[in-house]
Parts: C-alpha cells; structure tokens; sequence
C-alpha cells in the first residue's frame, strides 16, 4: 500500500488527478482496482473530505454523477450525517461534496430510494391528540413487526401514517415516543444539543436584536441547529411556540 503522509496536499491532489483522468473511474470500486497508487480512503483522510468534493477540487465536477454507485454514495451519506452529528440538509450536503444529481434524480430522489427522506409530507395540521398519536404508533408498530418501535425508516417509507417528524416534533424526538409506548430508547450516540444550550443561544439573540427573530433569521443563527431540530426540543412545530417559551425564561 502506498502511502501519502510524505506528500503535501498539492502533490497529493496532483497525484489523484492523474489518476482520476488516467483511469476515467465510473465507481469508487473501479478506481481502487485501477490505481497504481494509494485508495480513496488515504485521499478522503488526508483531505478530510468525501471522494465527490475531492473530484470537485480537481475540476471534473461533470462526471460526478457517474463516478459513484448508490452503495457508494449511501456510505458517504452517512459519513456526512456522522460528521454533523444529525441529519444534513440538502444544502449542507452539496457543500461536503455530495452530488447535485444522483442515480437518474436529485438528492431528494435519492435519500427516497434509500428510506431517509418522508415519501408522505410533513402535514402543517397535525389534528390528533397526544394519546391518538401513541395509539397509531402503536398499533403501527406491531403491524410492521417492530418490536422495539417502528423505527424513523419504517415511519417515512409509509403512507399510512404520519412521517417521523410528526412524532419527533410533538414528543421531542422518537425515543421520548418509545419511552411513552414503553419501548427500550435506541438512540446511538449522546444528544449534541440540549433544550437549556438552544434556550440560551435564542436568549442571546433576543437580547442583541431586541425582538423574537423569524424562522428565516433563526435558520441563520450560528451555533443553532436545523429549525426542525429546534422544534424537537421545544415539542411543537411553531416558531412562535418556541419564541414564547423561550421569553418565559427571560420574565
């Protein structure tokens, strides 16, 4: 195995080029077959980045979208998701190098096929009771045979009942659901956030703007994180629920 440490990052990038262009790769699978020197895991270590953003360094952005399996853009997916420490955005994950258009689609498309995205929308009416939504998901549950709780997979990739956001936001996210239901949590790692962190970053901003900030300015707010996130902690779907139980702190 060849290793990089002894080259800078120019030498290095120069190197992957000429690789790149000497191999004209489809997949990640083929580069590492074809190359005469290190795999594109020595390459996305040392520039901390994804092998689609190193293509973009090099300028060949138009054969990105050829240039990766679904297996392998699957992987960076969850890479980039592991790397933020929650869900990316679309957007968030276009500036780590993930592909505009991927497998004949768009993002969207593609976090579809691999059961990421709701296929059923986020309703802006949610009419059911606390106590219905732990019924439904019950019942839903043990339907698809998930003994531990239908899983946020289970609950996008179905039409028959509300996505996953609509439990996260009214029981702060599925694990306080489970917990309700009786079922074992199964979060995999510690929360980055917590509802008193978010309540003083929002507390801040109210003092320095001198008024309750929009869902647009609030998406701008660094330190914060997506507005769906925010909404998780504060159990509801509404900026201004947020904004008030935010000021009680302050009265």
């Amino acid at each position: 195995m060849h290793r990089t440490n002894h080259l800078t990052l120019d030498e290095l990038l120069c190197q992957f080029k000429s690789e790149f262009l000497r191999i004209d790769p489809k997949t990640i699978k083929e580069f590492n077959f074809k190359t005469y020197y290190c795999k594109v895991i020595s390459y996305e270590r040392r520039f901390g980045h994804p092998y689609s953003y190193i293509v973009r360094m090099i300028g060949e952005n138009s054969k990105i979208c050829n240039s990766s399996t679904d297996e392998d853009l699957k992987i960076m997916y969850f890479k980039i998701w592991e790397k933020m420490g929650r869900q990316p955005t679309t957007t968030e994950l276009k500036n780590n190098g993930f592909p505009r258009r991927v497998s004949n689609g768009n993002i969207n498309d593609f976090l579809k096929k691999i059961g990421v995205v709701e296929k059923n929308k986020t309703p802006s009416l949610v009419t059911e009771s606390d106590e219905e939504l732990v019924d439904i998901y019950v019942k839903f549950s043990k339907k698809v045979g998930a003994n531990n709780g239908a899983t946020r997979i289970d609950l996008n990739c179905s039409d028959e009942i509300h996505n996953a956001c609509v439990f996260e936001n009214r029981f702060g996210g599925l694990d306080g659901l489970r917990k309700i239901c009786g079922y074992e949590p199964i979060s995999l790692g510690r929360k980055k956030y917590t509802k008193k962190k978010l309540t003083q970053i929002l507390i801040c901003e109210y003092e320095k703007e001198k008024r309750t900030l929009t869902k647009k300015e609030m998406k701008n707010i660094e330190g914060l994180p997506s507005i769906p996130t925010v909404f998780r902690y504060f159990n509801t779907t509404k900026t201004s629920e947020v904004w008030e139980k935010v000021l009680q702190q302050i009265n």
